[in-house]
């Protein structure tokens, strides 16, 4: 999912080789590159993780809880309103970033097609080239990111929607995954706050950041990209 949204930000330039000149594709970029497809992307994935949501609100209840599916609709409501509100930063960041790929991928292309006096012709050819090459090899590792990042942060916010709709009290903790690289700054968060933090208490991971859970959208990049952690809470 993540790939074919950055394919059709990509695709939308490659359709304008051999339309637009050198000058205008350059200069095209910024509008024909848009949001959209990441938003689209966003909009889809985050509301798959709508039943943890309930599994974590039947968990607290220590029971089958009634009307799952009300409750499932629910979460996927909100998870798709969160989407388009407080990660809707991260829309524009991968859009951007896209941008400078695709601008790098032509500019380059057109000044060593220029260097070695290669008729239009050739120059368009080796942009589709680019493009093509760009979106394999940098495409690939970057929708993998996005996915990873966004699964954290779509799930742990499908958690706290669920402890949440109970009206109960409860804990958070930070668990890390056990698993190799962890940041020093998860170690930090999980080590310090072993009887977790209050319900809307916010972790202080140890270098000046702060986070609410694990995956939160208003945490800086560092603490937030290919993250494997999880939010784990304790009805009180």
């Amino acid at each position: 999912m993540a790939f074919n949204a950055i394919k059709k930000q990509y695709k939308a330039v490659f359709d304008l080789v051999g339309i637009y000149n050198n000058d205008q594709l350059l200069n095209a970029i910024d509008m024909v590159v848009t949001k959209a497809p990441i938003t689209e992307l966003f909009l889809n994935y985050y509301p798959m993780f709508s039943e943890l949501g309930v599994m974590y609100r039947n968990n607290a209840f220590s029971q089958k809880a009634t009307e799952d599916q009300r409750w499932d609709n629910l979460f996927s409501d909100q998870l798709r309103q969160y989407s388009l509100t407080e990660a809707e930063y991260r829309v524009l960041s991968i859009t951007n970033t896209s941008q400078d790929f695709i601008r790098a991928a032509v500019k380059n292309t057109i000044r060593d097609a220029s260097d070695a006096g290669y008729g239009v012709e050739k120059t368009q050819r080796l942009i589709r080239r680019a493009l093509e090459d760009s979106l394999g090899d940098i495409g690939v590792s970057r929708s993998r990111t996005i996915a990873q990042t966004e699964m954290i942060t779509a799930s742990n916010q499908a958690s706290q929607y669920g402890i949440e709709s109970t009206g109960l009290e409860y804990r958070k903790f930070w668990s890390t995954s056990g698993l190799k690289n962890i940041r020093d700054s998860h170690i930090y968060a999980e080590e310090n706050y072993p009887n977790g933090v209050e319900k809307n208490g916010i972790f202080d991971m140890g270098n000046g950041n702060f986070m609410r859970f694990v995956g939160d959208p208003q945490g800086v990049a560092a603490e937030v990209i290919n993250c494997r952690c999880t939010t784990l809470y304790e009805v009180i």
